[in-house]
């Protein structure tokens, strides 16, 4: 892997802006540069994907520990949600099952993890999209190490059958420089490009009516049969309206379903620690907790 200086592109803000990308810059400082790109060889690139498939596997094996020995009391998990999780962790609902892996590669070649985004994972317009239209307009002859969107459409294509009138709706929080609203409209247009239909609302707009024929419905009071949502499971099980998801007689898809709280906790980092074996692609792993009342 090399590091190469360049010049940016005149105009690169407006040109990334053009493409929704707004959030470019944060207090004057570029969170997108393109005043430098890495270089991989097809070595280096085979190391980075065995990597990535061994740590998958890694935190599969950790989940079946985790679900096996009933550790939640580590997790911090509301003890209404492990029945749930237990649930989707054995009858694996359809799930895009996608994440973001963030490595930090050595001087000396060590590919190391430092997070398993698996639950909400941004930077996907950044990468699957402004990093396309860069590369095709600096370096049209050269190829790109990532192939998110073709894989995204794939796996949306193979879990259309499994979802109810081929129908989804996306969710998210409105914000104010429109990562999350972006992000949201890319995966529509994907899930689009797959064949399925979308509705997109906010978190808030999303209703519960209790009883017989209820569940949850969107604003124009249809239910919602599938919901894709950029909102952590965290967030939604500490409040008091997630917990209509255990009471759901209608049962609303969840994409990403909620054994994803698995390995979006911290927590699963030290239990894949200690389950290392052979090369650990791992980091020094220590644990704190954190003084306060665990929810119910």
């Amino acid at each position: 892997m090399q590091r190469h200086a360049i010049a940016p592109r005149a105009g690169w803000q407006r040109r990334v802006e053009d493409l929704g990308f707004l959030w470019h810059t944060d207090g004057g400082e570029a969170y997108w540069a393109e005043d430098a790109f890495y270089s991989f060889t097809g070595h280096e690139v085979g190391r980075i994907g065995a990597a990535c498939e061994e740590l998958y596997a890694m935190f599969v094996n950790a989940g079946e520990h985790i679900v096996a020995h009933r550790r939640w009391g580590e997790f911090g998990i509301p003890d209404w949600c492990v029945p749930l999780i237990e649930r989707d962790w054995a009858g694996e609902p359809p799930a895009l099952d996608y994440g973001r892996f963030d490595l930090g590669i050595g001087h000396d070649g060590a590919i190391k993890l430092f997070e398993f985004n698996c639950d909400t994972p941004t930077a996907l317009v950044e990468a699957s999209v402004i990093q396309w239209f860069w590369k095709e307009e600096v370096f049209p002859a050269l190829d790109q190490f990532n192939r998110i969107h073709e894989a995204l459409v794939e796996r949306w294509q193979a879990i259309a059958p499994q979802l109810p009138g081929g129908h989804v709706h996306f969710a998210h929080v409105p914000d104010r420089v429109g990562e999350d609203t972006l992000t949201t409209a890319y995966m529509m247009d994907v899930a689009g490009e797959a064949g399925l239909a979308a509705t997109r609302l906010t978190m808030r707009e999303i209703g519960w009516q209790a009883g017989p024929g209820g569940g949850f419905f969107d604003m124009a009071d249809q239910p919602i049969a599938t919901l894709w949502k950029l909102y952590p499971w965290e967030w939604l099980t500490a409040e008091a309206f997630g917990r209509h998801i255990a009471e759901d007689p209608s049962g609303t898809l969840w994409l990403e379903p909620i054994w994803k709280m698995i390995w979006s906790n911290k927590a699963s980092l030290r239990c894949c620690k200690r389950r290392c074996s052979m090369v650990c692609f791992l980091m020094a792993v220590r644990w704190a907790w954190i003084c306060r009342s665990r929810p119910k």
